[in-house]
């Protein structure tokens, strides 16, 4: 895999999510929202509101595929050197 291949999908490409995909980067980011309401408050309850928990869960989700992408290129790149 290198960033060449045109075949190739970023991890920021805009893909739909797969349902485990989604459940994940959902209780990921429902952690998070429960974290930064203990720590910082709703701030008046902006931060309950569905734009909010959305932009947590695109977050979850890139963070996600960024990591399954980069791991995918340390492998490709252990796969090699060992060959």
């Amino acid at each position: 895999m290198d960033g060449a291949e045109s075949s190739e999908r970023s991890p920021w490409d805009g893909s739909t999510p797969t349902r485990a995909e989604l459940n994940e980067a959902v209780e990921t980011a429902t952690r998070k929202l429960e974290s930064i309401i203990a720590r910082f408050g709703d701030e008046n309850g902006e931060r309950r509101k569905p734009y909010y928990f959305e932009a947590l869960i695109k977050e979850a989700l890139q963070a996600q595929r960024l990591s399954k992408y980069l791991m995918g290129l340390y492998e490709e790149k252990e796969r090699t050197a060992h060959a």
